[in-house]
């Protein structure tokens, strides 16, 4: 049975993961709604980046439930959950040093190419024609993440932040339902970083639904519809912006309790 448009495009309901002795995540709940930035935020080791991990695939869950569009993700591996529309970007840049930025976006296009290897190695017309396609489909990627105009650099010779835009532009050219972005302005100025966070609003406004980790608390206080906080694994706070940021938790989280 399909959802209706008003429920949330993805729900993680009592998610727990371990990892040995050491409880990851314990119990976590949140929901991203369509067309919304959700931020999940909390110190180092709460965490965050498991819980990606868990929504793609990489992980599976020791108990609870991961839904998007009502259907389990838990219950699939990997390139089902990638073609049902979820992208993800890393904490650290995963590029082709050697390739173009083009290059490097339509590399992640192929698997939706819909030609045969052997019209590839032939370079079949059908094989041109789809190649063409992915060109254009990698340019407007990269002009949606505003660096269209270095579209020839080869990847290595981008500086640090036009590297990471290449990696958003790399998610955005399948056209994702779902956008998981693991500390995207992480090592940038804080212009650069200003100017992710007006992407990630303008993405989110398109329609795209962006479930953002970043650890510049104030970039995600003023672009995230809504906002969840880990702690040690468990949520300690969830809700609008506004609220979260004033929650006494959070604060202890972030800054330490009085002895």
């Amino acid at each position: 049975m399909t959802p209706p448009d008003d429920s949330p495009l993805l729900r993680l309901e009592n998610v727990s993961r371990a990892f040995g002795g050491v409880q990851a995540a314990m119990g976590v709940s949140l929901e991203v709604e369509r067309g919304t930035v959700h931020g999940l935020i909390g110190p180092n080791g709460a965490g965050k980046t498991t819980i990606l991990n868990l929504i793609c695939g990489i992980l599976k869950p020791d108990s609870g439930s991961i839904l998007l569009h009502g259907l389990r993700l838990d219950m699939l591996p990997p390139f089902r959950i990638a073609q049902l529309g979820v992208r993800r970007t890393y904490q650290t840049t995963r590029l082709f040093g050697g390739m173009t930025a083009c290059e490097n976006v339509i590399v992640g296009l192929h698997a939706q190419s819909g030609d045969s290897i052997w019209q590839r190695l032939v370079f079949s017309p059908v094989a041109r024609r789809k190649e063409r396609e992915l060109i254009v489909r990698a340019r407007s990627a990269l002009a949606q993440a505003g660096i269209e105009r270095v579209a020839e650099w080869r990847a290595r010779d981008l500086p640090y932040g036009g590297q990471r835009r290449l990696e958003i532009a790399r998610a955005l050219a399948s056209d994702p339902v779902l956008l998981l972005l693991d500390e995207p302005t992480a090592g940038m100025s804080v212009r650069e970083a200003a100017n992710v966070g007006d992407l990630v609003r303008k993405l989110a406004q398109k329609g795209t639904a962006v479930l953002l980790i970043e650890h510049n608390v104030e970039l995600v206080m003023s672009i995230a519809t809504s906002v969840t906080v880990l702690n040690f694994g468990r949520v300690i706070a969830s809700g609008k912006p506004d609220v979260v940021r004033r929650d006494p938790a959070v604060i202890e989280a972030y800054l330490g309790a009085e002895d």
